[in-house]
């Protein structure tokens, strides 16, 4: 069986060539070369889904990619317009007066910064939890830590419980039925914000969190 790549007529679709047998169009593709290269491997022996599966998945990770930045653009702005709005309500409760009495603010709430302020809202956090992780993130973003266990080392090593012990803990994790306790790591929460802020891995691990307690709770000082 012959196979021949013709250029197709430009269209909303752009440029692109078809691959033909018998004057039947098979399959097209936007590069020349590519088609080319499906020709030589047909024209081999080789099945036409199998040569193009590439292709396929070349194509949905590239739209999946293309809506997970349209979803991230928006998400950005929600965020912009959030701290904005954050902003303008601590303004508007700092002045406003009640019988010619000013309305007092808590010093710590109005200490807060906009990641504070952020996480609070979007995940439903304490202002002490939010400043903790803030607090957190500040730390270590400059260590270039790769995987999440080195951040609960560091942790530990440097006696660092206390100091972030209500976001902090002990994490009860279970793997083939065996469980075993993991200091110095997150909640599932926490545990997805920070990887997500520091860019970090569990270095694929199979083994799940099924039970946290944090250093706070534990009732100790360190």
């Amino acid at each position: 069986m012959s196979y021949k790549v013709k250029k197709l007529q430009d269209d909303e679709k752009g440029t692109h060539y078809g691959i033909f047998t018998d004057e039947l169009l098979i399959h097209y593709v936007f590069s020349r070369g590519r088609a080319l290269e499906i020709v030589e491997k047909l024209q081999k022996g080789a099945v036409l889904v199998e040569v193009i599966s590439i292709d396929i998945r070349r194509e949905e990770q590239r739209k999946f990619k293309k809506l997970l930045d349209a979803e991230q653009q928006k998400s950005s702005v929600l965020d912009i317009k959030l701290i904005e709005a954050n902003k303008k309500i601590s303004k508007l409760t700092s002045i406003a007066s009640v019988n010619e009495q000013s309305i007092s603010v808590p010093t710590k709430l109005t200490s807060l910064g906009g990641k504070e302020l952020l996480f609070m809202s979007r995940h439903k956090m304490n202002q002490i939890e939010a400043s903790e992780l803030v607090a957190l993130i500040s730390e270590v973003k400059a260590k270039g830590f790769e995987y999440s266990k080195e951040l609960s080392n560091y942790i530990i090593k440097n006696q660092l419980k206390n100091k972030y012990r209500n976001i902090s803990g002990v994490v009860k994790m279970e793997k083939s039925g065996e469980q075993w306790d993991f200091s110095g790591g997150f909640p599932k929460k926490i545990y997805s914000i920070v990887c997500s802020e520091l860019g970090l891995s569990d270095q694929g691990t199979t083994a799940k969190a099924v039970g946290f307690k944090s250093f706070k709770d534990m009732g100790e000082l360190f």
